[in-house]
């Protein structure tokens, strides 16, 4: 695939990366894991594009990720929550899916193929967990939420695993189209992948305090 819009979409993953580089000092705990997940899916990238370049497969790769993936977002967005009842239900989340997808990868489907079980499921969670997060923020009273970090992260999370969520689950068959279709149909994939990353380092520059008046 030459269109230049994956080669963007892979670009944009540095952009947060450069937001979390910018304010080391103003970083959370939270954050911190956050810039961590984002390192290593710039590495993902990076191998399943070194792996396709020398014609091997690397979908298996896309089958551990998700579970990675799935995993930072969901103690992420648990670390944020003040309900303790839904805090706990997102971390046993996390070896649910682990155990969904172990099942999945050495029963239900080809690690050589595109994962549409787990991968759509993931994103489904993630999507009514961004959702969830954002209403509780609008109801907290917060001044500014465009000053709020997790206002930036939900929604670019919410923005992209919905909009994403067709193309994930119908992989395989967007394969099996013409090549023309298949591109123009995971170009919107990557177009997504630059908005959200551009969402995830707006969460990050909130970190930075504003300058009071007056101060140099």
């Amino acid at each position: 695939m030459s269109n230049p819009v994956f080669f963007l979409s892979s670009f944009s993953e540095v952009v947060p990366l450069g937001a979390g580089l910018f304010t080391p000092r103003y970083l959370t705990l939270e954050m911190k894991v956050f810039f961590a997940f984002l390192l290593i899916a710039q590495m993902s990238d990076l191998a399943m594009a070194a792996l396709a370049t020398r014609h091997i497969n690397n979908l298996w790769l896309t089958h551990v990720f998700v579970i990675l993936e799935y995993a930072f977002f969901a103690w992420l967005f648990a670390s944020w929550q003040k309900s303790e009842w839904f805090k706990k239900i997102l971390l046993l989340s996390i070896p649910g899916l682990l155990l969904l997808g172990i099942v999945s990868a050495f029963y239900l489907e080809n690690v050589s193929s595109f994962n549409t079980i787990t991968r759509p499921l993931a994103s489904l969670l993630i999507v009514i967990i961004s959702a969830y997060t954002l209403l509780t923020l609008s109801r907290s009273h917060i001044d500014s939420l465009f000053r709020e970090t997790r206002f930036w992260i939900s929604a670019a999370a919410l923005l992209y695993f919905a909009s994403s969520l067709a193309v994930v689950s119908l992989s395989n068959i967007i394969m099996g189209l013409p090549a023309e279709q298949s591109r123009q149909l995971f170009a919107v994939h990557a177009i997504l992948n630059m908005i959200a990353n551009i969402g995830y380092a707006g969460g990050f520059l909130c970190l930075i305090p504003p300058k009071k008046p007056g101060a140099l």
